[in-house]
């Protein structure tokens, strides 16, 4: 029997990031219990993470070709299969739009399962769009309103369709939530008892406070820098905001919370999935329960508390974009009002917000390729630097040695034996080239220099310089040659013509 692969489906804002964290915080001690959850591979964008994004292709045009995914995923399932545990898990937001064949790969080894929570669509994307607002400079700041319907079930149906609903469990994360037993639910569910000794992990990713939300929602709409907004998002979370508790807001319109006929169908499948009759209904009165919170901006004695809560620098951050905070009366609002815009004037604003969060990420972008370009010229050059001090190195050992012996190693093949006497053959008009590489094909197809070959080698060989002049027999016939290191034709130039000695014609 396979042993089982759970891959937990996380949605944004259902829990995703507490199991993810539980489960990497106590790795060892799941292991000790037959549960292998593989270490989260970072790669060089993903510090801090705590789940399997990157072995997700939808996921891998966040990493701008730096990650190869298939890679990841090859090395996850060769991390499952050496743990050899009988019950794994996988998480990743991610997967909730991937494509189910990618996940395909597992099922040779694994009995593969589907794990997802779901959410009703209200809260879901309430709390989606309060993360996209403290997160700040995110290109689909405000966009969520566009496409509810998509939110609802995502790529869940393809799930379905790929591996069979007898493979997927879905579990109410309403209900999860509203018993304190998240946690409790996921495990069970995976047929896990959840008693063992463990490492508590409090809810992360916790969305904050509604007054904060609000604070940072009517800043947002300026032109911050993605660290100046970090800065100013982490001064302010800080605050202690129990105080104002009370204020609410969901930052959509009430238009939001009215199905349309899309809508409904999917909210209706959504509770055929987690086997609730009553979901639809659920559904619908939380809508009217959210819809009746009133999207007003901070009153103004709540503007001026958290102004006098935060430091300096977040001031002088915000006065650069918004001056009027500077100059507003204790009476007087300090943010920009949201809550006055008229709805056609929003949504332009909303789309010019859009339109420069996808530049501005866009101009980060290229601005960290040209600083790594930079980078690599600047180390190509440091490169070349160290080549050419080599380089004069080398010749400064080179230079430094006594002139004579520098001479010595240049001239020395000018001043050899054999090209002096070369030389002097070749100068004498004597040595017959023409019949020398016809008589020798091997020399002319060496392409070597005749007269070098024959000094060098030919005599030796018994080769001869010219149709009139027997090497063989000039050596024969004068002893002291023989026994000398002279070259034959070199002493019949030399010596040998002068001598009255014969040359002797070649026998053919």
């Amino acid at each position: 029997m396979k042993p089982l692969l759970y891959i937990h489906i996380g949605f944004p804002k259902t829990g995703t990031s507490t199991i993810q964290k539980f489960c990497n915080t106590n790795r060892d001690l799941l292991f000790e219990n037959g549960i292998y959850y593989p270490a989260p591979r970072l790669g060089p964008v993903l510090r801090g993470h705590e789940g399997h994004v990157n072995m997700v292709e939808v996921a891998s045009k966040l990493f701008e070709g730096r990650i190869n995914w298939k890679e990841y995923r090859r090395e996850y399932l060769n991390d499952l299969v050496r743990a050899n545990c009988h019950v794994n898990i996988l998480s990743s937001e991610s997967f909730a739009g991937e494509h189910p064949e990618n996940l395909a790969v597992f099922c040779d080894k694994f009995d593969v399962r589907l794990v997802c929570f779901i959410r009703n669509i209200f809260d879901y994307l309430i709390s989606y769009e309060k993360q996209l607002v403290k997160e700040g400079l995110r290109p689909d700041l405000f966009s969520s309103l566009q496409y509810r319907n998509l939110h609802i079930l995502g790529g869940v149906e393809r799930h379905i369709n790929f591996f069979g609903m007898d493979k997927c469990i879905f579990l109410n994360y309403d209900k999860a939530v509203k018993n304190g037993d998240l946690l409790k639910m996921f495990f069970q569910a995976i047929g896990v008892n959840y008693d063992f000794q463990k490492s508590e992990i409090k809810k992360a990713n916790i969305t904050p406070p509604d007054v904060a939300i609000r604070f940072l929602y009517q800043l947002s709409f300026l032109p911050f820098g993605r660290k100046e907004w970090n800065i100013l998002r982490k001064d302010i979370l800080q605050i202690d905001f129990s105080k104002w508790k009370s204020y609410r807001c969901t930052l959509l319109p009430s238009s939001f919370f009215i199905l349309d006929d899309l809508a409904k169908r999917e909210v209706c499948r959504q509770g055929e999935l987690l086997n609730d009759p009553g979901w639809y209904d659920y559904t619908v009165s939380r809508g009217r329960e959210l819809a009746s919170i009133p999207n007003h901006d901070l009153p103004v004695e709540v503007q001026h508390d958290i102004w006098n809560n935060i430091s300096p620098k977040v001031r002088s951050i915000i006065l650069r974009h918004w001056p009027d905070a500077g100059v507003a009366s204790s009476d007087a609002p300090l943010l920009p009002s949201i809550e006055k815009i008229p709805s056609d004037v929003f949504e332009q604003m909303r789309i010019l917000r859009h339109g420069y969060t996808v530049s501005f990420g866009a101009r980060e972008k290229i601005q960290e390729q040209i600083a790594l370009f930079e980078k690599r010229e600047r180390e190509r050059e440091r490169e070349r630097e160290r080549e050419r001090e080599r380089e004069r190195a080398k010749l400064l050992s080179l230079t430094s040695r006594p002139l004579l012996p520098r001479l010595s190693d240049c001239l020395a093949p000018l001043l050899s034996s054999s090209a002096r006497q070369a030389y002097v053959i070749r100068q004498s008009g004597l040595f017959d080239v023409g019949w020398y590489l016809e008589r020798y094909a091997d020399v002319a197809e060496a392409g070597i220099d005749p007269v070098l070959h024959y000094v060098r080698s030919g005599a030796h060989e018994g080769r001869d310089p010219a149709p009139w002049f027997s090497t063989t027999a000039y050596v024969q016939a004068n002893s002291d040659v023989a026994s000398g290191s002279m070259n034959p034709f070199y002493h019949y130039i030399r010596f040998g013509a002068g001598e009255g000695r014969m040359s002797y014609e070649v026998r053919f």
